[in-house]
C-alpha cells in the first residue's frame, strides 16, 4: 500500500514513526511523501528543528546548543546543495558553505568556553527536491537565523559573546544577500 491512497490512518501512522525515529525533526513535504494534503505543514528544506527560543530564555547555554545543532543542520544543507547543483551553481555556493563552517567553529569555541564541554554535529540527511526551492529555503533561513543572534546579542552581557553574534548575524544577513543574488541567477537560466 503506498502513501497515494490518502489514507490518514497511514498518514498518522507515518507521522507517529518519524517522530519516533527522528524525534523534533519536521516531517517530509506531503509532495515528498506522496500524497497530495494540501493543508499539511511544509518545512523549510532545512531539515531544521522546531525553534525553541521561548524554552531558552536568558539561558545563553541553552541558545548556544540549539544554534549549534541549527548551524550543523545548515552546514550539512549547504554540502548536499553543492553536490545537487550544477557546477557554476556549486562555485557560487561554496563560498557560503566555508562562511558556514565558520559560524559553526565560532560557536562551537563560544559553547566550551562557557560550558567546558565539546560540542558536536550528528549526521545531516537534508533532503534537496529542486535547486532553486533549496536555495529559496535557504536565503530566508539565513535571514531569519541573523535575526536570532542580532536578538540574542542583546540577552546577554558577555562582550565575547555580543560581538561575537553580531558578527555571527552579519555572515548570515550577506548569506542571505548571496542567495537572493544567486536564486535571482538560477531562475533566469530556466
Amino acid at each position: 500500500m503506498s502513501f497515494s491512497d490518502n489514507t490518514p490512518k497511514i498518514s498518522e501512522k507515518f507521522d507517529d514513526i518519524w517522530q519516533e525515529i527522528l524525534p523534533g525533526l519536521a516531517p517530509l513535504p506531503p509532495e515528498v511523501r506522496g500524497r497530495d494534503d494540501k493543508n499539511a505543514k511544509h518545512t523549510t528544506g532545512t531539515a531544521e528543528r522546531p525553534e525553541k527560543s521561548d524554552d531558552c530564555f536568558g539561558d545563553m547555554t541553552c541558545f548556544l546548543r540549539m544554534r549549534i545543532e541549527q548551524e550543523c543542520s545548515v552546514c550539512g544543507f549547504y554540502q548536499a546543495l553543492v553536490k545537487k547543483s550544477p557546477s557554476m551553481v556549486a562555485q557560487l555556493i561554496l563560498p557560503l558553505e566555508k562562511t558556514q563552517k565558520q559560524v559553526l567553529t565560532r560557536l562551537m569555541t563560544l559553547y566550551f568556553l562557557k560550558t567546558g564541554e565539546k560540542a558536536s554535529c550528528g549526521k545531516a540527511c537534508p533532503y534537496i527536491s529542486s535547486v532553486p526551492h533549496a536555495i529559496r529555503n535557504l536565503c530566508n533561513d539565513e535571514a531569519h537565523s541573523g535575526n536570532k543572534y542580532k536578538q540574542a546579542a542583546g540577552q546577554t552581557e558577555d562582550e565575547r559573546i555580543v560581538q561575537t553574534f553580531f558578527e555571527i548575524a552579519e555572515i548570515k544577513i550577506q548569506n542571505s544577500q548571496a542567495l537572493f543574488r544567486l536564486l535571482g541567477t538560477v531562475i533566469n537560466q530556466r
